[in-house]
Parts: structure tokens; sequence; C-alpha cells
């Protein structure tokens, strides 16, 4: 729950400062309307007197000296991220291809279940996943002019959950209503001979940011990622657990997504799954500045490059969808490596502490059939 309040301390300031630089007010409320011993006053100023410059002084103060700008907004929320959490533990390396996953016929675990018609808005039956997609764009961001109003608060459960995003600002409505939302289930993809990727991460240094949602790490300029000839640069990359895509249904233990932009303002999201298994050297430098508060950041000491969280076939599964976050901007190209990466049980677990879950539930694939690539460079 979030509660805002208006602040009174700094209107009260402000008025007085502007009514001190209007010395007509000053010689109207003088001393003896502002002395708080009302006897004192009458000593100095006959009573009808006194009270007529009472009278003035009130409507003056009222008039003129009205406070401008925004009231100050305190929050009285505090983001708990510490609560425990069990750890996703499989029984051992989970298979590498995403055909062999399929096989398993598995049923996805309560609290990620796949979505029915009945439970989402109905949407266009066929949505061809090679078809252009209007690409989501970021737009610069310009100074924000001071506003009362505090930013609608969004969540992963309870009332703030996904299931409330689109009610809660009109700038979210595509979270319940748009054709391509992400994430989706990747089962029954066609195998197709796909471009391949180019990967050009530089080592760079890094700080981990805890913002309430996920670990983020932004990520200097210079780094890319080519995609069917188009150059996308890498912005930042953040991590889910458990994953928020699926195969058959059964989500990975974590889901890091790689954000890149292009030139023209097109997103791409490079997605990296993590299974149950031998613990993660790459993985572990980053893991031993995870800031665990929210609010928190951490420096990573070393260089780090973000090649290193990458598994060794560069096969992926790709389709158009959206972000997975309010305001669920679509038009996202969405690549998913084939191979997952290992991390240990001890490593799965210390994220979980942090965030138990925080991953967007199933959207309808509406038609979309995803493209898996048949070979890796």
């Amino acid at each position: 729950m979030r509660m805002v309040r208006p602040f009174a301390g700094p209107i009260v300031a402000q008025s007085l400062q502007r009514c001190w630089n209007q010395p007509e007010l000053l010689e109207i409320i003088n001393l003896n309307v502002l002395v708080l011993n009302f006897r004192e006053a009458m000593k100095i100023e006959p009573l009808p007197w006194l009270i007529v410059k009472l009278a003035a002084a009130a409507c003056l103060l009222g008039a003129a000296c009205t406070p401008t700008g925004a009231m100050v907004q305190t929050s009285v929320e505090q983001i708990d991220a510490m609560s425990a959490h069990e750890a996703l533990v499989a029984g051992g390396p989970v298979a590498v291809e995403v055909a062999a996953l399929a096989e398993t016929g598995t049923a996805m675990p309560a609290g990620h279940s796949a979505p029915t018609a009945e439970a989402t808005p109905a949407l266009p039956a066929k949505v061809s996943a090679t078809a252009t997609a209007t690409p989501a764009v970021i737009a610069p961001t310009a100074s924000p002019e001071p506003t009362a109003a505090a930013p609608p608060v969004w969540g992963y459960s309870g009332d703030f959950g996904p299931q409330a995003w689109a009610e809660m600002d009109p700038a979210f409505a595509l979270c319940g209503s748009g054709a391509e939302q992400s994430p989706i289930d990747l089962s029954g993809g066609t195998i197709e001979n796909l471009v391949d990727l180019r990967v050009n991460y530089l080592p760079a240094q890094l700080a981990l940011a805890n913002d309430g949602y996920t670990v983020r790490a932004d990520y200097p300029a210079g780094s890319s990622l080519q995609v069917d000839g188009v150059d996308y640069a890498l912005l930042n990359f953040e991590m889910h657990h458990p994953s928020e895509h699926t195969v058959n249904g059964v989500p990975f233990a974590m889901e890091l997504q790689l954000i890149h932009q292009s030139a023209a303002g097109s997103v791409a999201v490079l997605s990296v799954f993590a299974t149950a298994g031998a613990p993660n050297p790459a993985y572990q430098q980053l893991w031993d500045r995870l800031p665990v508060q929210a609010g928190a950041t951490q420096a990573v000491p070393a260089i780090f490059s973000a090649a290193s969280l990458l598994p060794a076939d560069r096969r992926t599964v790709r389709y158009n969808g959206s972000f997975t976050a309010p305001p669920c901007t679509e038009g996202v190209r969405w690549l998913l490596f084939v191979q997952p990466v290992e991390l240990s049980a001890a490593q799965i677990e210390a994220f979980a502490v942090v965030f138990p879950d925080n991953s967007r539930p199933l959207q309808l694939a509406s038609g979309r059939v995803p493209q898996v690539d048949s070979t890796s460079n």
C-alpha cells in the first residue's frame, strides 16, 4: 500500500517569504497585529481599528500570499524486499534444447499458470511473429514539471499486481488491451535458419541498483548487438526470478534480460535463462555486490563484461512482443537464447531472498509463432 500526504512546512515558509518581499503589506500588517498577546496590541491601537487591521491582514495573506508551485509530497511507503523465499532447486541441469524441453509435457507450477481465453481480453486470431511491428521507441526524457500527484505504484502481487496495471493509469492501458504482449510460452516454434546475432559487448565499470522491482545495471555507451543487419546499443540489463518466459508452461529458475535500442528508437531484448547446476563464476561477481534493499546501489569493483553472462550456444528463439512491465509498450523484438546458463542452488536462493517473484504472468500468444534458430556461428 502507498500513502501520500501534503507537507505544510514549505508552504508556510514560502507564503511568509512572499509577503516579506512586499513592503506595502508590512505597512498595513504592522507589528502590533503580529503580536501574539492581544491585550498588548490593544494598548497600542483601539480595538475597532485593531480588528480592521486583523481582517485586512487575513484577506491579504489569503489573496496575495498564496504559495506557488507544487505541494511537497512525502511517501510513507517502504519497499520490503527482504522476505524469505524457498529456493527453486531443480534436480539437475535442464536440457539445453527447446525441443527437448517441449517434450516433457510438465504442467506449469502454481502461480504461473498459462492464461486462458476467459481470463484475458479477446485478441486478434492471427498475428504473425515475422510481421513488422511498430517499434517501441524510448523518447528523450524532458525535465518534468512539478506536480502534486505521485506516480502510480505498481508491483507483482496484491492490489498493485499485474491484474491491476491497466487500470492504474491511462498510460498503462496496453497492459490489458495490447495485441502483442509479453511474456509468452515459447513452445511450438518453427525451426528456421535465421541470421546469426553479432554481439559486441565491451568490458565496463558497472554498478548494480535495486529499484524495488528488479536489480539493474546501466551499461556505458559503446557495446552493441546486431540483429538482421540493424545495430542496437546495449542500455542496461536486469534480472527476474523465476523466468518470465516459459517452455511448455515451465519456467526456468531465472531470466536475465539485456535491453538494447537502435538509432531509430526500436528496442530489442536479449534474454538468458538460468537453471540450477554448477556455480557460475561470472554471475558470482555480480552476486558479491547484490544490493538487497530497495534504493540501494553497489559498485562492481572489477571491470566486467556482459558477454560473460551469455551461453556458448548463440541460437535464439525470436518473436515480437512488449515490455513486461508498465507501460507494456509493444513493438519489442525478443531474442531468447535456446541454451540456459547454470547457477548454483545457493546463487539462485541469494537472488530469491531479495525478489521472491518479480515476473509478469504469461500473456496469450494470439497467433504468434516463435522462430527457433537452427544454426549458430
